[in-house]
């Protein structure tokens, strides 16, 4: 039924791509992925975020940006709600999207991709959202790693104190990014969602759309594709070398303005501070 709505009855192959999440679909019309995600909460706003965001997809693949292009359904809508999940259809492409694949030939690709993203927002896409709060979730999160912290002890992590002064922090940068240039962004420019080939990025998938600042997206990219980690040790530095193409392909594309780049170290605190947030809990015997 969820086929019929996207006008992709009687498909040649279906082949599922992850446990009752996402499917390849065969059709005579092309490729494509039938991608099933939760609804969450109402202050999630994933409907309000994922249909523009869709519609912005498309109009960035149709311009030769590497994007997945989404695709409407009878209705005219790119969101089909069912209950409690949403279903979205986009373009399936040849590729891999391997951990391993981070190199520095692909930072360039990135910047660029991200830069014409927010730039088209500015020029050329008519859809404004206010800003997500991501404060309470961050927080719950860093909460729930201070008392992590003081049930098993610190060992080379920080003491339960320094997380209620990261938490200070983190509302502090969350304030003042806020005011900065925004639009729909990504959210999780990491390996995962980077179809390569040949070694060079092909398609950007699983567009989250977080209405945000737009540097919030060059911080994500720099913790994944710039920093390395030494997991012994528990310290992760960034490879300046790394940041500076980064940046230098974004502003390509995008010139950062005044106020974002005083922010840009901010914006690299604060993605840092909600990734630590975002990490599995820990128990007694793990």
């Amino acid at each position: 039924s969820h086929l019929a709505r996207y006008d992709l009855a009687n498909p040649l192959r279906i082949d599922l791509l992850k446990d009752d999440r996402a499917w390849r679909i065969e059709h005579a019309s092309g490729n494509w992925v039938l991608s099933k995600r939760p609804m969450y909460d109402p202050a999630s706003r994933r409907v309000e975020r994922l249909e523009p965001a869709s519609r912005l997809m498309a109009e960035l693949h149709a311009i030769g940006q590497p994007w997945v292009c989404a695709r409407k359904n009878i209705n005219g809508q790119y969101i089909t709600v069912d209950g409690e999940d949403l279903y979205q259809v986009t373009t399936y492409e040849e590729g891999n999207t391997d951990w391993e694949n981070r190199s520095l030939e692909i930072i360039p690709d990135i910047g660029k991709a991200a830069g014409a993203l927010h730039r088209y927002q500015e020029t050329d896409f008519d859809i404004r959202l206010p800003n997500f709060d991501f404060d309470e979730r961050a927080v719950g999160g860093l909460e729930r790693r201070r008392d992590e912290l003081r049930e098993f002890g610190t060992g080379s992590m920080p003491s339960p104190h320094v997380v209620d002064e990261v938490i200070a922090e983190f509302r502090d940068l969350s304030r003042k990014l806020d005011r900065l240039p925004s639009g729909l962004i990504h959210m999780d420019l990491s390996p995962g969602n980077i179809v390569t080939r040949e070694g060079r990025l092909a398609r950007i998938i699983d567009f989250e759309a977080f209405p945000a600042p737009y540097l919030f997206d060059i911080g994500f990219a720099a913790l994944y594709w710039t920093t390395i980690s030494n997991f012994e040790s528990r310290e992760t530095v960034i490879n300046r070398h790394e940041l500076k193409i980064l940046l230098q392909s974004y502003t390509q594309e995008r010139p950062l303005i005044g106020p974002e780049r005083e922010g840009l170290k901010d914006a690299l605190i604060w993605y840092a501070i909600r990734w630590w947030s975002r990490q599995a809990g820990h128990s007694a015997d793990r």
